[in-house]
């Protein structure tokens, strides 16, 4: 890779994070959205709380079959 090309790939690369103008604002307002939504709605807090559960017990399960071989 040569260095005018090394150049433009650092430059494409900066300009793409995440965090950053629209896209990061867009991700925001998402984030937003969703956790309104989860405050309006206890039945679906619930059920992702039950699941959260079960995928932590699954890890740990998982976690132990590991270890013990």
């Amino acid at each position: 890779m040569n260095d005018a090309s090394y150049d433009a790939y650092r430059r494409r690369r900066r300009s793409g994070r995440s965090g950053s103008g629209l896209a990061g604002l867009l991700k925001l307002l998402l984030l937003v959205g969703v956790v309104v939504f989860l405050v309006q709605n206890p039945e679906l807090r619930a059920e992702i709380g039950t699941f959260a559960q079960n995928v932590w017990a699954d890890v740990q399960t998982l976690w132990a079959d590991a270890e013990n071989g």
